[in-house]
């Protein structure tokens, strides 16, 4: 028996240094349950300091062990540890996991140690022989917001990879509801502190609305100029209520008449806005400084001429003159000393907008606005046909100075925020061909919050980044023929300009024009004017391409005004090919793409940018390139992901 006993002990030692060497590397809650067995006990063999335990407890198990061993063995075996933060697991919850992807993208997560829950319509056999043991089910439809709310418990991510081919208002709804879910799950088992968006003014509100004004953009010597004749006339403008009671939104209106170096603006401070929303800092205290001489209570009147107030009212005075002296107090430090808005937390913000087709500047100030007069901006375009949200990244806030950029300047620090500004400069459309014009209806402002990692990943279209170009460019040639048509130059007592129904009724002009580039860009090329006939069957592949485009391109448009962090995956024509067969490409913009790209590779590109902090706030193509990928290749898909750029539509 000893001979036998050192034979083995000599053929695991190979074995057993291999395993001290990648024991402390293994993330136990990642690994497979056989491997987190060996490396249980590879980790009692470094504590006990010999290797000769596991080779003895191989011998007994050949040659029969007692029971004693045996139950203190699995008594170590069920000892439970704290996990600490690095064994920590995400729990990834698959929308559409019985489709061809989806089930692809389950079993990739179950292999790389996620824990997977899937959303099913159905628990029969068939679901559960598809797709294994080793994820959680929770049943219920996309579309029904009470059984998402189940499925969202503890849920960490989100992979949406749902495809309702022939249902896509279906498939818009489901991911409507999933978002919703999700964010309202979070917000009521953590709180308001792990809310995707902090909302910062809403127009509806009196309190919101009031604390925005007009600035004055001009002054003494333009005015005069003006007067005389010499210069172009100071630049009017208005900040009003939205005549439609059912918005209520803030109207920011007027004109511009130097539309070369004139501007116009509508700002707010921030300072102590999440204390109690103070008056801006340019307004009076909220409560007037009391006279000694003329002792008054708060919001009463002073006492009549020669009347002797009785011992009751004095000290009903003197109590009411200390309290009105201390709010007086506070108003006036409020006042003296600004109150920074600190959104350090946050990745920037969304801005929900209906305006003329035209630029307009989200402008954030500092404390060093009052010093150096240096602020930052960033630049959006308005749609004139319904209310839009725009992502405003602080990343892509310029340092200003005077209209002009700053070079060298410190970048936007969004922990001591103490205003912000709407403003229009006509230079920054076309100074040739705008009229000076402007529109804009404002509804509200929110911040939304910043991640490491993405939260929710989007399978959607290659088709999507052709009809982005093709829409901006239709909507850009919409705009310069409302300005060429509008005929008005003057502003109404504040009413909407002319250019802006104009824009309006070019954009819908326009909308018919997106939809014919997006049909060409499905079908990749012209139709031949000969006449020929179009089989049936080819018209109707090519609309189903194009409303699958549509969908997905309002899917994405959805996912990024929600507020949370997103990778968008725009995959090229799908197929069932084995993965690694050729390279991948990751590009962003508006060139058409052509090919099939293989469903594991896609899986693949989904599950790892998971944990993938290049990954934020990304959308890109993937497609397969023409070149082959070596025997046994594996492409850096981490790599790949940091050329691209963020909050790149």
């Amino acid at each position: 028996m000893p001979s036998v006993y050192r034979l083995l002990l000599a053929l695991s030692q190979p074995l057993l240094a291999s395993a001290y060497a990648v024991a402390p590397s293994v993330p136990h809650a990642f690994a497979s349950p056989a491997t987190r067995a060996v490396h249980a006990s590879v980790i009692r063999m470094q504590e006990s300091g010999s290797s000769g335990g596991l080779v003895k407890g191989l011998f007994r198990q050949l040659v029969g062990n007692s029971a004693e061993d045996e139950a203190a063995a699995l008594q170590r075996d069920l000892e439970t540890k704290p996990a600490s933060e690095d064994e920590y697991v995400p729990l990834v919850l698959v929308v559409g996991a019985a489709g061809r992807t989806g089930r692809i993208i389950v079993r990739k997560l179950v292999m790389q140690g996620f824990r997977v829950c899937v959303l099913v319509r159905s628990l029969g056999s068939d679901t559960l022989n598809m797709l294994g043991t080793g994820v959680t089910y929770s049943y219920g439809d996309m579309t029904d917001y009470r059984s998402l709310l189940d499925a969202m418990e503890d849920v960490d991510r989100v992979i949406f990879a749902a495809d309702c081919a022939g249902a896509e208002d279906k498939e818009l709804d489901g991911l409507q509801q999933v978002l919703r879910s999700f964010q309202d799950t979070r917000t009521f088992m953590y709180g308001e502190a792990e809310a995707t968006k902090l909302t910062l003014f809403k127009m509806r509100r009196d309190g919101d609305f009031t604390r925005w004004q007009v600035e004055d953009s001009s002054d003494d010597a333009v005015n005069r100029l003006a007067a005389a004749g010499i210069g172009p006339e100071p630049a009017i403008a208005y900040w009003k209520r939205s005549p439609t009671k059912a918005h209520n939104n803030g109207i920011f209106v007027g004109k511009v008449f130097d539309t070369y170096l004139g501007s116009a603006s509508v700002s707010c401070s921030l300072s102590g806005l999440l204390l109690g929303s103070p008056r801006a800092l340019s307004e009076e205290p909220a409560i007037s400084f009391v006279d000694s001489a003329r002792p008054t209570l708060l919001g009463g009147e002073s006492a009549a001429a020669g009347a002797a107030p009785s011992a009751q009212t004095a000290v009903v005075a003197q109590a009411s003159e200390e309290a009105t002296a201390e709010l007086n107090r506070a108003a006036a430090a409020m006042a003296a000393e600004e109150v920074p808005l600190d959104l350090g937390e946050y990745s920037g913000l969304n801005v929900r907008a209906l305006g003329d087709g035209k630029k307009y500047t989200v402008v954030l100030r500092t404390p060093e606005y009052k010093k150096k007069g240096l602020e930052y901006h960033a630049d959006f375009t308005s749609k004139t046909t319904a209310f839009e949200t725009v992502r405003l990244p602080f990343s892509n806030f310029v340092a200003v100075r005077g209209g002009r950029p700053v070079k060298g300047a410190p970048e936007l620090d969004r922990r001591r925020l103490t205003g912000m500004a709407l403003a229009f400069y006509p230079q920054r459309n076309d100074p040739d061909t705008t009229t000076g014009e402007f529109y804009v209806s404002l509804s509200n402002v929110k911040a939304y919050r910043k991640r490491d990692e993405p939260e929710f990943v989007y399978i959607s279209d290659a088709g999507v980044g052709p009809l982005i170009s093709s829409s901006t460019k239709a909507a850009a040639s919409a705009a310069a023929k409302a300005a060429e048509s509008t005929h008005s130059n003057g502003v109404v007592d504040g009413s909407v300009p002319a250019a802006a129904a104009a824009a309006k009724e070019a954009e819908i002009a326009s909308a018919a024009a997106e939809a014919a580039a997006a049909e060409a860009a499905a079908t990749g090329a012209d139709e031949e004017a000969s006449g020929a006939l179009v089989r049936v069957e080819d018209a109707e592949q090519r609309a189903a391409r194009v409303r699958r485009t549509h969908t997905k391109r309002r899917g994405e448009l959805m996912l990024q005004k929600s507020g949370l962090t997103y990778f968008i995956v725009r995959a090229a024509t799908l197929d069932d090919r084995p993965s690694g067969s050729r390279r991948l490409a990751f590009t962003q913009g508006a060139a058409p793409v052509e090919g099939t790209i293989a469903r594991t590779d896609v899986a693949e590109v989904a599950v790892r940018s998971l944990l993938d902090p290049r990954a934020c706030n990304v959308a890109c193509t993937v497609s397969e390139t023409a070149a082959a990928a070596p025997s046994a290749f594996e492409q850096d898909i981490s790599k790949a992901l940091e050329v691209l750029e963020p909050n790149k539509l």
